[in-house]
């Protein structure tokens, strides 16, 4: 069963895309800083931090994408175009088309990098999909369709560089063409972005979401729509905070009216899933990338509603929380992100949505279950495999 087009419009609501510049200020890599202003050092500044670095001069318009409609690869269109600098990125990826990037890394070079990019998608045929696949060195760092993505940020793990030569392939594999506003690769550091950029603190819940609460609270009667509800709630808040929202006061925002049922004062359902998601609404938490690819090779996320979302918290844990609904719920994927240690680790996995205190008067909840393991990490990443559910939490 999938959702109906007017509620995961609802959902989509939600995300208010990132800058590219709030993703892309970082730390110089290897060179110093370039002294002097103006945009020629900053220009400078930024092909220094970047193995590879591109920017559209400015965006494509539906009209040429309208233009580019039915472009077959092959031919004057060639199927792979390679790329050795950023001006030979090419403006438009057709359907099938892939762009190889050809990346020089330094001598000895043997570190985790960090791919981001902000596509332009738009799906000017009905019966295509804007999907994308973007390798490394031929290991799949991501795959999922683009239609509710601000932009991806994908993890390149040390095993997959290699010094000298790499290769990072940008595939469009759906059916309209691409173009991208940026890409950006360069050495990965835990001086990532916070998860809400420098905003204050909000402490009520943000009118974008308040829609998905609404919709449970309108019509609370319903076994199925509150179940829903509480599920779409997670995955708009995890949206939400891929867009750039802000982290709330975290006892303020739980107390917030909207989350009690106005004739009974109980609460409704989408509170417990809001209790679910304590460990992004942190003061400080800061978004880190993570790779989570369906296993098999060939099914893309994003199909189904779906939304993931790592982070680092103050407190020394990184969080990773992920909500799939319908179609991808129960499928298996393959999950790697990185933290900044090694050695024997505490693996908390936290699944279903409900407190067993609860369970008799929200029987239409799935209740929470917790298991413990130990991993020993090694180089500062993190793997396994596991399964999606509309609420799952790893906490390391």
């Amino acid at each position: 069963m999938r959702i109906s087009w007017k509620v995961w419009g609802i959902i989509l609501s939600v995300c208010v895309f990132v800058s590219a510049t709030s993703v892309f200020a970082e730390t110089d890599i290897f060179a110093e800083k370039t002294d002097g202003d103006g945009e020629g050092a900053n220009s400078a500044t930024i092909a220094k931090e970047f193995f590879f670095h591109y920017e559209a001069k400015e965006a494509v318009s539906k009209e040429e994408l309208e233009k580019s409609r039915g472009v077959m690869v092959g031919g004057d269109i060639p199927l792979t175009v390679q790329v050795r600098k950023a001006e030979e990125f090419p403006v438009l990826l057709h359907p099938g088309q892939r762009a190889a990037v050809f990346v020089e890394l330094p001598s000895g070079f043997k570190e985790q990098l960090i791919f981001t990019c902000s596509p332009q998608a738009r799906r000017l045929n009905v019966q295509g999909r804007n999907r994308l696949e973007v390798l490394f060195n031929k290991a799949v760092i991501f795959r999922e369709e683009l239609d509710h993505l601000g932009m991806p940020m994908c993890f390149v793990s040390a095993s997959s560089v290699e010094p000298g030569s790499n290769i990072l392939e940008i595939r469009n594999t759906g059916g309209n063409p691409l173009s991208f506003f940026s890409l950006g690769l360069r050495k990965f550091s835990f001086s990532t972005p916070a998860v809400a950029g420098d905003s204050n603190l909000a402490d009520t819940i943000p009118l974008r979401v308040r829609s998905i609460m609404e919709l449970g609270i309108s019509r609370g009667h319903e076994f199925n729509q509150r179940w829903r509800s509480a599920n779409q709630f997670s995955l708009a808040m995890i949206v939400y905070f891929l867009g750039g929202g802000q982290p709330f006061v975290f006892d303020k925002f739980i107390h917030a009216p909207e989350f009690f049922d106005p004739l009974t004062g109980r609460p409704v359902e989408t509170w417990f899933a809001a209790l679910r998601l304590r460990g992004i609404f942190g003061e400080g938490a800061k978004r880190l990338p993570c790779n989570l690819v369906l296993s098999g090779g060939e099914s893309y996320l994003g199909e189904y509603p779906e939304a993931h979302i790592a982070v680092s918290n103050t407190d020394g844990i990184v969080t990773f929380q992920c909500s799939a609904l319908y179609g991808h719920s129960g499928q298996e994927a393959e999950l790697l992100l990185p933290v900044d240690w090694d050695g024997e680790t505490v693996v908390t996995r936290i699944s279903g949505i409900l407190p067993k205190d609860f369970a008799d008067e929200y029987r239409n909840l799935s209740e929470i279950t917790t298991e413990e393991s130990r991993v020993n990490i090694v180089g500062g990443e993190y793997r396994t495999k596991l399964r999606l559910s509309p609420s799952l939490t790893l906490r390391l």
